[in-house]
């Protein structure tokens, strides 16, 4: 009887513990804004055009005070990353700058006085909306997405038509696996050669989680040691197997790879997190230096004299989390540009974005040759800033738009962006944390957590990471529902 009342005891202070620390951290958040707003404001300007530098941390103290209930909302890795990413933006990349007296290195050609302004503006914009965004549609998305799952359930189980998808995927692999294999990765064990290799990747990255989810399931089923053990073993192959060094698909999976273990097994997850992390860690580190840095090995990697550690720090920052210097030249690129340039920027964007189709054939030798000659907007942005150190470059989702719609029609055209990509991010946010499908929870955390680093990326890179896997997998799953719905008119019209 005691220790039944200790126990509940214990809950109740869990909960009020977990009521209590979203509003802590955010009254530190509040606090250490306003500290920084004013510390700001007293400093010398870093670089020409951050005289209002200090607006940022201002602006974010006013979203918290406003919206800053979202920080206490239920939340899974897409808000999370994504929250965690705004104060990187809005308290610490300021702080960075100004401490580092604005340096940028020789990767980073210093932007206009003007864009720079333009890029604080666009940064405030950014963040207003993200907020209110989140705030506003939270609630309606839950409310959606909880009408439509009591008109539709969907079975976890996968009928024939979509088994017949998984074995063409299967089959094309076996085909050309000649083509495919050499180009495989596999960490620690397989180093693959540089090859450009589109659909094959794309059929296999599909084939290797949905065997992870597959058993993971067959685990939860039938309570089996063996399936869970391999569902594990699957796992970390899903995340620690790729083609060429495209980062973002690595973070992705490792996180929700990781994220569906704990959700089906929730009270292994100190387990799961010391077995698996350690090579999710290893794998985004080697990924991260080898491709920022242009070196093929780890190893290689040093840092370089010219300038100290922060500066180098503060300046991968800056361009990691669309910052102040990659806003404000992504805008800058777009000065000068013809009506042309932003059109046919735009359809090369789509063409890049959807680039897993490439190997289809008639898009292969009709569609895509067309598009080959033509400039998007990342390389509209790399030829302007005029270096030829230009791996590895970033460029601003907002300041896209200014590239693809003008400096007129960039400016609706970014806002309508915005708010459309964190309202999907919300949605995604909400159905990874309900679904209780596996198939479809995995799919929702995985584009949760690409939504989540739309401040890290342009719209070309979103669209490309969702067509070289989601899209794919998504296929079956769509296969899969039209088949079960079909199947299931058909015997209601039986029994009638």
């Amino acid at each position: 009887m005691i220790s039944d009342n200790k126990n509940i005891r214990l809950l109740k202070k869990k909960k009020r513990l977990q009521k209590v620390n979203p509003l802590h951290f955010m009254t530190f958040l509040k606090c250490f804004s306003l500290i920084e707003c004013f510390w700001l404001i007293n400093q010398p300007t870093p670089r020409h055009g951050l005289e209002y530098i200090w607006l940022l941390p201002a602006v974010y103290f006013m979203a918290l005070l406003k919206w800053g209930e979202i920080f206490s909302f239920r939340k899974g890795l897409g808000l999370n990353i994504y929250l965690f990413i705004s104060i990187i933006r809005y308290l610490i990349q300021p702080l960075l700058i100004t401490i580092s007296n604005g340096e940028l290195n020789n990767r980073m050609p210093n932007a206009e006085a003007s864009s720079y302004e333009i890029a604080i503006i666009i940064y405030i914009l950014e963040c207003i909306i993200a907020f209110k965004t989140i705030h506003y549609y939270y609630g309606i998305e839950f409310q959606k997405y909880q009408l439509q799952q009591n008109k539709q359930r969907r079975s976890s189980k996968i009928n024939f038509a979509a088994w017949t998808l998984v074995i063409i995927y299967i089959a094309i692999l076996a085909i050309r696996m000649n083509v495919w294999l050499s180009g495989l990765n596999i960490l620690g064990i397989k180093y693959g050669e540089e090859k450009s290799l589109v659909l094959d990747a794309s059929f296999f990255n599909v084939i290797k989680c949905f065997i992870f989810v597959f058993l993971l399931i067959k685990a939860k089923i039938t309570h089996s040691k063996y399936y869970f053990i391999l569902a594990i073993f699957a796992g970390i192959f899903n995340f620690t197997s790729y083609f060429g060094s495209n980062r973002s698909f690595i973070f992705e999976t490792a996180l929700s790879t990781i994220s569906i273990l704990i959700a089906a097994y929730p009270q292994y997850k100190g387990r799961i997190i010391s077995f698996t992390a350690p090579f999710a860690i290893v794998i985004i580190l080697v990924m991260y230096i080898t491709k920022q840095f242009n070196v093929e090995n780890v190893n290689d990697y040093t840092i370089t004299n010219d300038s100290n550690t922060l500066n180098q720090y503060s300046n991968i920052i800056e361009e990691y989390v669309n910052g102040l210097w990659t806003v404000a030249r992504t805008y800058q690129a777009s000065f000068n540009l013809s009506i042309q340039d932003s059109i046919f920027a735009a359809l090369k964007d789509i063409m890049d974005g959807l680039s897993s189709l490439r190997d289809l054939p008639f898009l292969k030798t009709e569609i895509y040759p067309l598009a080959d000659s033509l400039l998007s907007s990342s390389d509209i942005f790399k030829k302007s800033l005029h270096t030829p150190l230009g791996y590895a470059q970033m460029m601003s989702f907002s300041g896209g738009m200014f590239i693809i719609f003008g400096s007129y029609l960039g400016w609706p055209f970014m806002i309508f962006a915005n708010i459309l990509i964190i309202r999907f991010l919300v949605r995604m946010e909400i159905r990874s944390l309900n679904s209780n499908n596996f198939y479809y929870k995995y799919m929702y955390t995985w584009m949760a957590c690409l939504l989540a680093l739309t401040h890290c990326y342009c719209l070309q890179t979103i669209i490309y990471c969702w067509s070289k896997f989601i899209l794919f997998y998504w296929l079956i799953l769509f296969i899969n529902k039209k088949s079960y719905k079909s199947n299931y008119i058909q015997s209601r019209k039986t029994q009638l």
